[in-house]
């Protein structure tokens, strides 16, 4: 029979390793918590300034548009206090964004006019800036695009998969009660008729005389270079620059340099990122950061005509 004594001192053994763990694994916890937050105050302290971009003094203000664009309220009110900031002397519009909605690039490019309007504002085209966010960029006074970066596609379209074909093989019915013949169409589900094409075209067409209305708004264009451009396909910053899509090749530097010389802006003023203040948002772009992206949808749903560039390689 084992003695009480020595049992009652296993059992305290038992509890104080039990203890030490407990211990280490909230020492670790508390690490990892303080590690996220000076990552997370780092963040907004980049490049001299604050994250949101509305620093104390006069500086420019570096809007960046990444990915798919989609109507996106806080971006559209981010730009909205840019043009309000005292602070704010110009902008940078960066881009890097094959475009997206026809209605999120329409919004966009009308949220810039107003912010050009009040404040000096150029387009650096980085990586690409096709359809809606070439839309964006023409909405500033001047477009710098690096001599490989891609842009134009200036065009609408309307796309969606056909599986009648699929439905078919494996027996699989579809059936619709409409009010009227074009409700709800086209569809995957049946061919599409020769009305409901037309009507679809109509909108594309329409949306697409838009598009073309605003260009030869804001960029100065021969009538043969105007059909070059209109005709949906892609150019490189190279070609771009003799048919008059941008303005000059450079990156920020000359940006920079040009709103010196052309906008009266002192030469040195730094530059700050405008991103958004909500501290959820910065979490999440941290997370997304260090590998998180499978926890965040990054491609959001499109629903109706896209401005957008596709590139099938």
């Amino acid at each position: 029979m084992e003695h009480p004594t020595n049992h009652s001192a296993a059992d305290k053994h038992l509890d104080r390793r039990w203890l030490k763990r407990q211990i280490g694994v909230w020492r670790s916890l508390a690490l990892v918590a303080l590690t996220v937050l000076a990552t997370v105050l780092a963040l907004r302290y980049i490049d001299g300034g604050p994250s949101d971009g509305f620093s104390t003094g006069p500086h420019i203000a570096r809007l960046s548009i990444d990915g798919v664009i989609g109507t996106d309220s806080e971006l559209l009110s981010r730009i909205d206090k840019l043009s309000k900031n005292s602070d704010v002397v110009a902008v940078i519009l960066r881009l890097n964004s094959p475009g997206g909605t026809y209605a999120g690039s329409e919004a966009l490019y009308n949220a810039l006019r107003t912010l050009a309007e009040a404040k000096p504002t150029v387009a650096v085209i980085d990586g690409v800036a096709a359809s809606g966010a070439y839309m964006a960029a023409i909405a500033t006074d001047r477009i710098f695009a690096r001599a490989g970066s891609i842009t134009g596609s200036i065009g609408v379209i309307m796309q969606m998969p056909n599986i009648k074909g699929l439905m078919d093989h494996i027996g699989v019915g579809y059936e619709a009660i409409r009010s009227a013949p074009l409700k709800a169409t086209p569809t995957p589900f049946e061919d599409t008729s020769a009305a409901s094409r037309v009507a679809a075209q109509d909108i594309v067409q329409d949306l697409f005389d838009q598009f073309v209305e605003r260009v030869k708004e804001r960029r100065t264009l021969a009538a043969t270079a105007l059909d070059i451009v209109t005709s949906g396909r892609v150019f490189t910053g190279k070609q771009a620059m003799p048919l008059g899509l941008i303005d000059a090749l450079g990156g920020e530097t000359e940006a920079t340099g040009w709103l010196e010389q052309h906008a009266e802006i002192a030469a040195g003023t730094r530059v700050f990122d405008a991103k958004s203040k909500d501290e959820a948002i910065q979490f999440r772009d941290l997370i997304e950061r260090i590998g998180g992206t499978r926890f965040f949808g990054t491609q959001p749903m499109l629903d109706g005509p896209l401005a957008v560039w596709q590139s099938t390689i």
